[in-house]
């Protein structure tokens, strides 16, 4: 078929003969090329105008990030400011350390340095520019671009003045605003070229129609024309008298009466023919369309990165992406047509969110709440859409998914699809910050622990000593020799227990430093537990006049362990036990050896430990809560588990408020 006059109807082609006999010659129509040079220089002017609004659009979205970078590091340093001014009054490096990690985290930032006011205690944490690693270094950076760099001052706690002691050094990464700003400005050219390219063509069409004015008068006259009129109404306009165009009109009445004459013979035949070929080719066009869409959208799917499938309302399975395959490992041959798209998630059969979201509104909610216990709701970006996140154990991860109903032209549910997310990986960190936050509130209190314990339990020997050397400062030589030999007693009991303090700070502190070492070696059994039993009664005696049961049963004479670590555990428990024992109590002491274990267990009648604190026993600084002005750190149960755990043995306690306590440690040990 060829295409008529504007919109004249087509003429078949066997009526070209017809065209060729009347001896008619037809004139193509172009427009004026002036036309076209003007509409050029149009669009040259209007693409330069855009260019610069774009560059002045992209100018300040810069000025945009840039003081969006500033006010979130500035935020971002406020949070961190009380924490560092801290850590550096404390001198804390591992504090320090850890909030430079977390600042260096802000995409924003490349480098961060943190100073004391004497560089006492200085750390630099930067970003490598090529592997994205963080690099740590205990001095300053050898170049500072000081136009990148932000300083923020760091104050002592509001207790010691609230003075200047540090400062917080963040330096910007300017790279990160060009990179956001390219992908921003291609974004704005992109734009503006479209805007550019439709006003134009806009322009250029009106202003073609309105300077080619006259050729627009025979084409509209044309298009009135119909195969009802064609050679019965003649082609009369004005055409103001251009001779060219009036040649034309002439030559076209006289073609469509000829035309009309004919085709008005074998209309008839040719209008039924036209009918068939014309509904066989839209059954051809539509069949092709459907199989063309179809096969897009299981390439658009199929090639999903989000593992994607599809149910149709007798919730079968008719699409399974790749990534589908990949994730939940069962292959698309195994899935697609049946009704178990469950077995990728769950042990037994049930509703997945796409099964779901194909229901009534009513009975859509009830199997909701019923299946996800309000872990589910509604998508703020897919209409119709409901989203959740669960932990799948067999799958061994956390998905978040997406399902929303698939609708036809006319509204009705023809299917439902899923999309899924794989966010293992992101529950992960948050798991990992909620635990480094934990610990940093243990640290906190057990650093507030400490401080209190020392000072309080510090308090006491030094206000002994004190008084006592006052008393020997003043009154030394009218104070009898047995007045002046218990003075210099009380002062050496003071220093002993001071001793005894440090020492177990010094140990609990290598333990949790990582270096307390286990050395054993060949030692004298009987002797040592013995020796060490008796100390311990001696050391108590002064406070406690408790009695020793003490009984040891050794198949060996000579046992490979560490003395040092054994002192600890047997001091700390007689320690503890003649502490928390009433005046003229009993201790018991009972201790076996054989040829591959060293039994030990160490009870007492005292105060015992209340239910509430057995399970924080042996943490460090724990106290009972039924201690009262009795004194002590908190730390011995603590040493004690930690010699136990580097002899690879094990400890168990038994108590009841009042009624004392009982311990069991077993410890593996060879005779030697």
């Amino acid at each position: 078929m060829r295409k008529g006059f504007g919109n004249m109807p087509e003429v078949p082609r066997q009526y070209n003969c017809i065209i060729r006999r009347t001896g008619i010659r037809v004139t193509k129509l172009s427009v004026d090329s002036t036309t076209l040079r003007v509409f050029r220089r149009v669009l040259l002017y209007y693409a330069t105008v855009a260019f610069l609004v774009a560059a002045g659009q992209v100018y300040f979205e810069r000025i945009s990030l840039t003081r969006s970078m500033e006010a979130e590091i500035a935020a971002m340093a406020r949070n961190f400011q009380p924490t560092l001014g801290n850590a550096i009054w404390n001198l804390d490096p591992q504090q320090v350390g850890a909030a430079a990690m977390g600042i260096v985290q802000n995409r924003y930032v490349s480098q961060v340095v943190i100073a004391d006011k004497h560089d006492a205690l200085v750390l630099t944490v930067s970003r490598d520019p090529d592997s994205g690693e963080l690099v740590r270094n205990n001095r300053r950076p050898a170049t500072e671009p000081t136009d990148r760099r932000k300083d923020y001052p760091l104050l002592s706690p509001m207790a010691s003045g609230g003075k200047e002691i540090g400062t917080l050094s963040i330096y910007m990464d300017q790279d990160a605003i060009v990179r956001q700003l390219a992908r921003g400005g291609i974004a704005i050219f992109l734009n503006t070229s479209l805007m550019a390219l439709i006003l134009s063509a806009v322009l250029m069409f009106f202003g073609s129609a309105y300077i080619a004015r006259p050729i627009k008068a025979l084409t509209d006259g044309v298009s009135r024309v119909s195969l009802a009129t064609l050679g019965r109404e003649p082609l009369a306009i004005d055409t103001a008298g251009n001779r060219e165009l009036g040649q034309l009109q002439e030559s076209f009445n006289a073609l469509a009466q000829r035309l009309a004459e004919t085709i008005a013979s074998e209309n008839k035949a040719r209008k039924e023919i036209q009918e068939a070929q014309h509904a066989a080719q839209s059954l051809t066009l539509a069949r092709e369309l459907a199989e063309e869409s179809s096969r897009m959208l299981h390439e658009i799917l199929d090639n999903n990165p989000l593992p994607t499938f599809v149910l149709d309302t007798e919730h079968r399975v008719t699409h399974w992406n790749r990534a589908c395959e990949t994730i939940l490992r069962i292959p698309k041959d195994a899935i697609i047509g049946t009704r178990d798209a469950w077995r990728a998630f769950h042990a037994e059969p049930r509703p997945v969110l796409a099964d779901v979201v194909m229901r009534g509104d009513m009975e859509r909610n009830a199997e909701l709440e019923a299946l996800y216990k309000g872990k589910c709701r509604r998508s703020d970006i897919v209409g119709d859409g409901y989203e959740a996140e669960d932990w799948f154990p067999s799958l061994e991860r956390w998905l978040y998914f997406t399902a929303a109903p698939i609708r036809d032209a006319e509204g009705r549910i023809v299917g439902a699809i899923e999309t899924l997310q794989d966010i293992t990986a992101r529950k992960q960190a948050e798991a990992s910050i909620q635990e480094a936050l934990k610990q940093q509130r243990e640290l906190n209190a057990m650093k507030s622990q400490f401080v209190s314990m020392t000072s309080h339990e510090f308090r006491t020997p030094l206000a002994t000593i004190l008084s006592s050397a006052e008393l020997l400062h003043y009154y030394n030589e009218r104070m009898p020799p047995e007045e002046r030999q218990e003075v210099v007693c009380a002062i050496e009991t003071a220093v002993k227990r001071m001793t005894s303090m440090l020492e177990g700070i010094l140990v609990i502190g290598r333990a949790e430093a990582g270096h307390l070492e286990f050395k054993p070696g060949p030692v004298r059994i009987k002797e040592a537990c013995r020796r060490m039993a008796e100390e311990s009664a001696r050391a108590a005696g002064d406070e406690k006049f408790a009695r020793l049961d003490y009984a040891a049963d050794f198949q060996a004479e000579t046992m490979m362990l560490d003395g040092a670590l054994l002192g600890h555990i047997l001091g700390n428990l007689l320690a503890n036990a003649y502490k928390y024992s009433p005046e003229n109590g009993t201790v018991s002491c009972r201790i076996e050896g054989d040829v591959e274990h060293l039994r030990i267990q160490v009870s007492d009648t005292g105060i015992g430990i209340p239910a509430a604190d057995m399970p924080h026993v042996f943490d460090t600084f724990h106290r009972g809560g039924n201690v009262g002005n009795i004194p002590g750190t908190g730390l011995g149960m603590a040493i004690v588990k930690r010699a136990v755990d580097l002899h690879g043995g094990s400890i168990t306690v038994e108590s009841t408020a009042g009624m004392g306590a009982h311990f069991r440690i077993e410890l593996p040990a060879t005779a030697a």
